[in-house]
């Protein structure tokens, strides 16, 4: 892919019909081929989201799988063995892209069709929220200009942070309330992620145990538990029985959580940077 080649029309839409593209690398994945994020018109609508694209193979035409949000400090993709394929997709439009805490879906993929589609209750919150209002003389349920549906309904909430299973039998990921502050969720808004795995097989969906403020899950090699960052801290969670202890704190330096960042945007906080498996996954 040349910076100075036309790319399709259909896949840089935003910058009606792009050159000057820039092909960001994300992985080799097993039946897919190159995965890489479309970076139109120089870069420069990048925040407010990006085309995610693959090439099956060397010489093959780019083909868009979705447009979501990644500018390097959030994984928004998740591949694993066997073509296992998981992203999050921005459900509304290109231009609201850069919202972490709207609009977000995360959905699996399907290699021989070429395509993504919301796991079950992706866009779902049936937890407590509780989140302020910071617009004065508007309802809760309109902080952000939209009236956001009731909990239990399609578009109540969020969803961030797949991670695939080392057998690829169950995906985890975190489940959110919509944020209603905006650009930059609020303490409040990550304190209420719920942990959650889905059976691509059976179709069920499960939220393990009682815990909340989760984000960023990590498998260990045996499938047996999870890691994640919940406050400041790094916690271990059996996913069968939902137990949980934590295992570090503090992570991130003195005022360094959440707006404290001077390299995140809109909420994109690097949890991940700050912790890895030991390599027999057991550490």
């Amino acid at each position: 892919l040349r910076t100075d080649q036309r790319f399709p029309d259909h896949i840089c839409s935003h910058c009606g019909g792009a050159r000057e593209v820039i092909a960001d690398v994300v992985g080799w994945w097993p039946r897919w081929g190159m995965g890489f994020w479309v970076r139109c018109c120089g870069g420069t609508t990048d925040l407010d989201g990006s085309p995610l694209a693959v090439i099956s193979r060397p010489g093959a035409r780019p083909h868009l799988l979705t447009q979501t949000l990644s500018d390097g400090v959030t994984d928004a993709v998740a591949a694993g063995a066997q073509g296992a394929l998981a992203l999050v997709a921005d459900a509304t439009s290109p231009n609201s892209g850069r919202e972490i805490g709207a609009g977000k879906s995360v959905e699996a993929c399907d290699v021989g069709a070429q395509s993504c589609t919301p796991v079950p209750g992706a866009t779902t919150w049936t937890g407590p929220d509780r989140q302020r209002c910071v617009i004065p003389k508007q309802s809760v349920k309109q902080c952000l200009g939209v009236v956001v549906p009731p909990a239990a309904q399609p578009g109540s909430g969020v969803s961030l942070d797949p991670a695939w299973s080392p057998g690829v039998t169950l995906l985890a990921y975190v489940r959110a309330p919509v944020a209603l502050t905006g650009g930059w969720p609020d303490a409040a808004w990550y304190a209420a992620h719920a942990l959650y795995t889905w059976n691509p097989s059976t179709g069920a969906t499960r939220r393990i145990g009682g815990i909340d403020g989760a984000n960023v899950p990590t498998w260990s090699a045996d499938g047996r538990e999870l890691l994640y960052v919940r406050d400041d801290g790094l916690w271990l969670a059996s996913v069968a029985r939902g137990s949980r202890v934590e295992i570090a704190y503090p992570l991130f330096p003195p005022a360094g959580l959440y707006k404290g960042f001077t390299d995140d945007y809109y909420g994109q906080i690097p949890w991940n940077a700050q912790f890895a498996w030991w390599s027999p996954g057991r550490g």
